[in-house]
């Protein structure tokens, strides 16, 4: 083990920096640098000296700041609506992960789809200075998203898109997964049948609407009575209650998101009805919880994490300059037969 005489006093307290490098070694910071960047020859003795100081100071080069020399910082911005909802705290943990494998940072900003935030957290990630941007929230009208795209930045949608198909995106066949839903139910013999719903300006709902809301017409069935929510806790509770108020009340319901399926559930079993003896209920999205035993709901899988994989992988070969295709990518939605409609476990 080389032990060269360090010359100056070792300074130990955080934050080492580069100066501290060049002093202990006895050299210059550009030395310093070329030995850390390998982007010019230094002699071998040099070389150690500078190996040892950067050893014993335990000293680790700045990664942002040599990426901003380059222009960029390595990082990049995810946004999203609400991490309570499992759906979206396991796509940040995918982004996460899949971002550090290519030695990028994640900074994550949360704007509820209906509280118009997102302009203010584009600015805060703008000032942030990240390369690219990933949402995974974003109403069919987002003039700050747009905006993004307009002046060059690098942008990759998953889950919900734009009304105009400007961004790279990476989403699932909801409109086909609500379709199989549909005729499911269907195909029990279930004649009267609702729709609770989440906000109307939002992609995933206007797709899952309309999968559901053809397959009863191609069966010349009446259109289903649309119920739509803000995704506040206890909407679908409430669409419930006025559901089964009707003259006509459903026999099955279909909820845009598992949770609002959860709501209706707990509804009817409030309200002494039988699940799916009284009225069958089916969800999307396929949450963790979905599977519980004492739950057993049926709903539409969208396999959450292989649209997050997908979508870091478009943004990162984007910044790094390759073109990404503007197009949808869709993936294969899966209808899960479980208890709660009947005809499953």
């Amino acid at each position: 083990m080389r032990s060269p005489r360090l010359q100056g006093e070792a300074r130990i307290s955080a934050p080492i920096t580069i100066e501290d490098v060049a002093q202990a070694a006895g050299v210059s910071t550009a030395t310093v640098s070329r030995v850390l960047n390998h982007s010019a020859p230094v002699s071998p003795e040099t070389r150690a000296r500078v190996e040892d100081a950067i050893s014993y100071l335990s000293y680790r080069p700045n990664d942002v700041a040599r990426s901003m020399a380059r222009g960029r910082t390595a990082t990049i911005g995810l946004v999203l609506d609400d991490l309570t909802n499992p759906f979206n705290s396991q796509a940040a943990e995918i982004v996460i992960h899949g971002a550090e494998k290519s030695g990028f940072r994640t900074i994550l900003g949360l704007a509820a789809s209906q509280s118009g935030r997102c302009a203010q957290v584009i600015e805060f990630l703008l000032r942030q200075r990240v390369d690219g941007f990933l949402f995974g929230q974003a109403r069919l009208e987002e003039p700050a998203i747009e905006a993004l795209l307009d002046r060059g930045f690098p942008v990759v949608l998953f889950n919900r898109r734009l009304h105009r198909a400007r961004a790279s995106f990476v989403g699932c066949d909801n409109y086909g997964g609500s379709t199989a839903a549909a005729n499911h139910l269907i195909g029990l013999g279930h004649q009267s049948l609702a729709v609770i719903a989440g906000p109307a300006n939002l992609s995933t709902v206007v797709e899952r609407i309309d999968g559901f809301q053809a397959a009863l017409r191609a069966a010349r069935m009446q259109a289903a009575p649309v119920f739509y929510t803000q995704y506040h806790p206890g909407d679908a509770y409430n669409a419930m209650k006025e559901l089964l108020q009707r003259d006509r009340k459903p026999t099955a319901v279909f909820a845009t998101t598992d949770f609002m399926a959860l709501e209706a559930i707990q509804y009817a079993v409030d309200h002494q009805l039988e699940i799916p003896g009284d009225l069958a209920v089916v969800g999307f999205d396929d949450i963790t919880l979905a599977a519980h035993p004492w739950i057993r709901l049926t709903t539409v899988a969208q396999h959450i994490a292989e649209q997050a994989a997908r979508a870091v992988e478009r943004l990162l070969e984007a910044i790094g300059g390759k073109q990404v295709p503007r197009e949808a990518e869709l993936l294969p939605a899966e209808l899960v037969v479980r208890r709660t409609c009947g005809g499953g476990r």
